[in-house]
């Protein structure tokens, strides 16, 4: 298939800074929507702006770019287990 080649994983640290980086960014065009909104009088405009934000917090954090993945988990090494029958 097409997405077997493509890597699909972040790393712990990655996955707690993607999630602090969504939260930043929806709150931050919430407020902004919200104070517009409230200015022009108009509701759509605070859901435009919020949608605005939810999709470029989604560009920013659903692939998984290269700097989501720089702290990689060190695996062990696998330790072969000779069968032993008594």
């Amino acid at each position: 298939m097409v997405f077997d080649s493509i890597s699909t994983s972040i790393d712990f640290v990655g996955q707690r800074r993607a999630e602090r980086l969504f939260q930043v960014i929806v709150s931050v065009f919430a407020v902004i929507g919200f104070v517009y909104g409230f200015i022009v009088q108009k509701f759509s405009f605070t859901l435009i702006i919020l949608a605005v934000g939810v999709g470029l917090s989604a560009l920013a954090v659903l692939p998984p770019w290269p700097f989501w993945k720089r702290n990689q988990l060190k695996w062990q090494k696998v330790v072969k287990v000779e069968n032993k029958q008594n």
